[in-house]
This record gives structure tokens, C-alpha cells and sequence, in this order.
């Protein structure tokens, strides 16, 4: 073979090297174009890991309480009010089967008047105020892997409760009952949009105001009551939630022969809660 014959084999060769690794990117692409759009598995949405929500509601409150007095029992039947609720959860990890909630709640009458009936004077009016504070952190269990899954709760904190008139110098007391607090709640999906959440509870009370120790109650007591909610979901931000409670607050008397001091709060309110 003369040497003009294997110089051109020779670029022939390099040509058609050059060639098969020029195109092999283009080929690798085509195919790729051709490949079908489904093949490819979709990216899952993250779950977000907090999630806050601000509920806002108003309703009905009643307030009563029984207690001790050097002239014999006094007694505040139930006393109706509108009131007003609101609240800020911040739950963490609220997809898994564990998640934690911050609860903050805080409700009050509005326009509460009292009336006092002197046993030697004249009727008067008295404005008061019936409020109540909870701060809690909530354990979380799921029952299941499915979102649907029922959970169970357990809030525990601190809860607070007062009820103080406007004037300080009349017949209504005034005073604040504080202690921790849990609950047991039963958290049931009905469905995808409504859920009930129910429950009772238990607080001790470890801080009474020396206006209703004076009159000869023990400086400890115990509250005992419950909680339900029936929310029902808007989408994925807003929710109506409709609640109720109740709690009964047993202080024990040291004075022979006379009844125990009870104080009893009830709020019933609807309330639109909006989360991000």
C-alpha cells in the first residue's frame, strides 16, 4: 500500500472518530426527547414543619360562684355575658404521627354587670369582669399512619381564671384561681373537613387571692371540667370551630359547719381560626 493511501485511511479513521463523538450527544438527547413524561417520578410537595393559626370567636359565658362569709353563705347565680375568644396554636410537625402544640388562649366577658342586693341598703349595679388564660403544650399521638387516624392529646400547662368588679369596696369579691393543668383529648376525623376534638379536665389550684382566704377557705384546691371543639375546614387555610367548656373550682372551708367556696365558668363560642 503506498504511503498517500494510509495517510488518507489514516484521516478517514479520525474523521469518523470525530464524527461518532460529535453526534453521541445528540443521539443521547433524541432519545431522550422520545422518552415518555411520565417515566420521570414527581417531586413530592414537603410537608412544612410548623404551622401557626390565629382563631378569633365570639359567644356566650356564664359565671357563679358560692362562698364562706362571716355573715353566711354568699351566692352569684349564674350570670350570663357575651364573650370573647381567642387563641394562637403553633403546631409542630403536624403531618407525623407525633406532633407538639403551643397553646395559647385567652377568653373574657364583655359588658358583665352585677347586681348586689344589701341586706340593709339599696340595690346597686356593679361591672365586672370574668376572664380566663391558658398557656399549654400538647403532646400528640396519632393512631395510625393515615391522616384520618383519631390521635390522642394531652395538653398541660397553666391555666388562670379571675373575676374582679369594676369597684373593690362593695359585696362582689374579687379574686384569681391559678394552677397547672391537663387534659386528655380525643382527637376523631369525621370525614376530610370535620374533625371533633373532646376531653376532659383536671387542674390543681396552688394560688388563691387573700380575698376569698380571709373569709376561711384553704389556700389549695382542685378545678374539674372538660373542653369540646367540632371544627369544620374551609380549604387550606380558614376553619369554623365551634366550642364549648366548662369548669368547676372546689376550694374547702377549715371553719366548722360551713359549705365548701365553688366558683363555676361556662363558655360557649364560635370562632373562625385562619393558619399559614
Amino acid at each position: 500500500m503506498t504511503p498517500l493511501m494510509t495517510t488518507l485511511r489514516s484521516w478517514i479513521a479520525l474523521a469518523l472518530c470525530w464524527l461518532a463523538c460529535a453526534t453521541a450527544p445528540a443521539v443521547h438527547a433524541q432519545a431522550d426527547a422520545l422518552e415518555p413524561a411520565g417515566a420521570t417520578e414527581p417531586t413530592a410537595e414537603p410537608k412544612p414543619a410548623v404551622r401557626t393559626e390565629l382563631a378569633v370567636g365570639v359567644g356566650v359565658g356564664t359565671r357563679s360562684f358560692v362562698r364562706p362569709t362571716i355573715e353566711g353563705m354568699q351566692e352569684l347565680p349564674d350570670a350570663v355575658f357575651p364573650a370573647l375568644d381567642l387563641a394562637l396554636r403553633v403546631h409542630a410537625w403536624p403531618a407525623d404521627v407525633f406532633s407538639l402544640t403551643v397553646l395559647l388562649r385567652y377568653q373574657t366577658s364583655l359588658g358583665l354587670t352585677i347586681e348586689e342586693r344589701p341586706p340593709f341598703a339599696l340595690r346597686n349595679r356593679v361591672d365586672a369582669r370574668a376572664e380566663r388564660v391558658e398557656l399549654s403544650v400538647a403532646p400528640t399521638f396519632r393512631l395510625g399512619s393515615s391522616a384520618a387516624a383519631p390521635a390522642l392529646a394531652f395538653p398541660v400547662g397553666f391555666g388562670l381564671r379571675s373575676f374582679w368588679p369594676d369597684v373593690h369596696e362593695m359585696m362582689t369579691p374579687g379574686y384569681t384561681l391559678l394552677g397547672p393543668q391537663l387534659r386528655a383529648e380525643l382527637v376523631l376525623p369525621l370525614g376530610d373537613v370535620v374533625a371533633l376534638r373532646v376531653g376532659p379536665e383536671l387542674q390543681v389550684i396552688i394560688a388563691i387571692d387573700e380575698s376569698i382566704r380571709a373569709e376561711g377557705v384553704e389556700r389549695s384546691g382542685l378545678a374539674y371540667g372538660g373542653e369540646a371543639m367540632l371544627q369544620l375546614r374551609l380549604g387550606r387555610v380558614f376553619a369554623v370551630e365551634l366550642t364549648y367548656r366548662e369548669s368547676h373550682a372546689v376550694v374547702a372551708s377549715f371553719w366548722t359547719g360551713r359549705d365548701d367556696f365553688e366558683d363555676v365558668e361556662r363558655f360557649a363560642t364560635g370562632r373562625l381560626s385562619g393558619g399559614f
